[in-house]
C-alpha cells in the first residue's frame, strides 16, 4: 500500500502555494509521461489524491483543465518587424553660458 502525503487544503498555508501544487504535479505529469493514456491515468490518480487531502474537486478540475489547455495549445511566436526608417532627430545647438545669463535675467 502506498501513502502519499501531499500539502492538504486545510493547511494555513497560502491559497497560491495549493494551486501551485496542482500546477507543478500536472507538470511533472506532462513530462513523465509520454502516451495520452498514461497521463490521463496519472491525472486521475491525482485527483483522487488532492481528493484525499481535501481539495475543492472543482478547484482542481479547473487548475487542470486550464495546465492541459495551455500545453496543447500552439506556441505564439512574436512575428519579427522589419527595421523601420529611424525618424529624424532634432539637433539642439548648446547655449552659451552669456546666452544662459540673458535667459536668467
Amino acid at each position: 500500500m502506498q501513502i502519499i502525503f501531499y500539502l492538504n487544503w486545510t493547511s494555513l498555508t497560502s491559497r497560491k502555494y495549493k494551486i501551485g501544487l496542482i500546477k507543478c504535479l500536472c507538470d511533472r505529469i506532462w513530462k513523465i509521461c509520454d502516451k495520452v493514456e498514461d497521463r490521463e491515468l496519472e491525472i486521475k490518480k491525482l485527483k483522487h489524491i488532492l481528493a484525499k487531502n481535501e481539495y475543492p474537486e472543482k478547484l482542481v478540475d479547473a487548475e487542470i483543465d486550464k495546465f492541459i489547455k495551455r500545453k496543447l495549445s500552439p506556441i505564439q511566436t512574436p512575428t519579427p518587424t522589419l527595421p523601420t526608417q529611424p525618424s529624424p532627430a532634432v539637433i539642439m545647438p548648446n547655449a552659451t553660458t552669456q546666452e544662459t545669463a540673458q535667459v536668467e535675467t
